[in-house]
């Protein structure tokens, strides 16, 4: 779900200059695509990052980083244009800092073809001997037959059970029919009678969210519906300056049915008016939400929180809970930690130990927490913890869903009711390689007699299963 372009370092030493310095920013080992850019960072409360642009174009920004007076930030720019001059300079807090300029080198030129290579150095040689005739053509050989499609059993089914890619899906059922949200393309809806067969619906917004930053990038990720007593509330994540420094936020947006479009609410909002769903003090960056309704009617909302802040500000993934109000559209409580990634355990992504794609099943007062962990782009799979309360604390019990030799990068699950009464795990995962696209896919979800164990899971699956929802 997250693609970055942009590599960053931060580089724990200074440039050799007086306490208090400002130098301006300076541009090292630039080539014809790409430049780091290495500053000393002034005395200064909140995240600092550099903005850049060609002359003539729009300012971007590098991803902010909580870094101590004195220090150095560095970052490495990528996906240059040869031959341009571009601008840049760095940005503490609010307030950008001194300015410097740096030209790219012009593009190597291309390789040479054959026909314009130097001649041979050796001219005295032999003249090579005359090619041999071609030998007749060999009669046309058989075609030879290509692999026959799988057979799906009736009433059976194959994964993936979506073609498109569809990440991180949620699933809703309404009146008979499923509703499936995904990840991408203002959040694309599928619709099924049976959780085996799906036609595209449309998408749940009509247009980009105002309140997001422009261009492509807005991180359209991770949809989830409920219903309420009014209708039906959509939260996703969109990155935004709402916060400050670029963020991800969770947002808000409701429909009369669930195939939308939803009106857009902007950023989830606590009592006070204040953007919870971009973060608070302790940390912000929330991603992932996943609705909750316990039996008592207090509906809760459970995210990722990306950055965990304290003296700085930290990237560690956590996940959260955070109270809502009856009609699910603010937040009733603060957010409340419950816990992060375990580093050197399969969460370990290669940028931080990884807890995300939150979903919460209550059973016979125990309340069960299922969950995403390792890299999307890699090793990536599915645990399970339990809690006496839906604030916690929660225990890990183990791993439900890992990857095959068939089917890699599993997970963003959600638990759903098939059409027979059965429980289904929804998810995602690639076929065949870490580079397919992530496609849409069920399997069998059961539960054992134990009261805190995890449920078992008969997948991830891609051979044709005999029976289905």
């Amino acid at each position: 779900m997250r693609r970055r372009w942009i590599a960053m370092l931060a580089v724990p030493a200074a440039l050799g200059l007086p306490d208090g310095a400002q130098a301006a920013p300076l541009a090292r080992d630039v080539t014809h695509d790409a430049a780091t850019l290495v500053a000393v960072v002034p005395k200064v409360r909140g995240p600092v990052h550099f903005s850049w642009r060609t002359e003539r174009g729009g300012w971007r920004r590098t991803t902010p980083r909580w870094v101590r007076r004195g220090r150095t930030l560095s970052v490495r720019l990528a996906f240059l244009r040869p031959s341009t001059l571009y601008r840049f300079r760095l940005v503490a807090g609010r307030r950008a800092r001194r300015e410097g300029r740096f030209t790219t080198l012009a593009a190597p030129p291309p390789p040479l073809p054959p026909s314009v290579l130097p001649p041979d150095p050796r001219p005295d040689r032999a003249p090579d001997p005359p090619p041999a005739p071609d030998p007749p053509p060999a009669p046309p050989a058989e075609p030879e037959p290509g692999p026959q499609p799988p057979v799906v059993p009736p009433g059976g089914y194959l994964n993936p059970v979506a073609a498109n890619e569809f990440p991180d899906p949620t699933v809703l059922r309404e009146d008979g029919e499923y509703w499936a949200y995904g990840t991408l393309d203002r959040f694309q809806i599928l619709r099924s009678p049976d959780l085996v067969h799906w036609t595209r619906a449309g998408s749940a917004l009509a247009a980009k969210p105002t309140w997001a930053v422009p261009g492509d990038e807005w991180h359209p990720w991770a949809p989830s519906v409920a219903k309420t007593a009014d209708g039906f509330v959509l939260f996703y994540v969109a990155l935004s300056d709402v916060f400050g420094p670029r963020t991800n936020c969770v947002g808000v947006a409701t429909s009369a049915t669930p195939a939308g479009p939803f009106t857009d609410r902007g950023p989830l909002e606590d009592a006070s008016g204040s953007p919870i769903g971009c973060g608070d003090d302790d940390g912000y960056g929330n991603i992932d939400p996943a609705p909750f309704v316990d039996t008592d009617g207090q509906a809760y909302l459970y995210v990722s929180t990306d950055w965990a802040c304290d003296e700085e500000c930290v990237l560690a993934p956590e996940m959260s809970v955070i109270p809502l109000a009856g009609d699910l559209l603010t937040a009733s409580a603060p957010r409340v930690p419950l816990f992060r990634g375990l580093p050197d355990t399969w969460e370990q992504a290669p940028w931080a130990p990884v807890v995300e794609n939150p979903w919460v099943v209550e059973r016979d007062g125990t309340y069960h927490l299922l969950y995403s962990g390792g890299a999307w782009t890699g090793a990536y799979g599915m645990g399970h913890a339990t809690a006496p309360s839906p604030t916690g604390p929660f225990t890990r019990t183990g791993r439900v869903l890992t990857s095959t030799a068939d089917v890699f990068s599993v997970g963003g699950g959600m638990v759903i009711d098939g059409p027979k009464g059965q429980e289904w795990l929804a998810y995602h995962g690639r076929s065949g390689s870490y580079q397919a696209p992530r496609t849409l896919r069920i399997d069998l979800l059961t539960w054992p007699e134990e009261e805190d164990a995890p449920p078992v899971v008969g997948g991830p699956t891609s051979t044709p299963m005999a029976e289905g929802p």
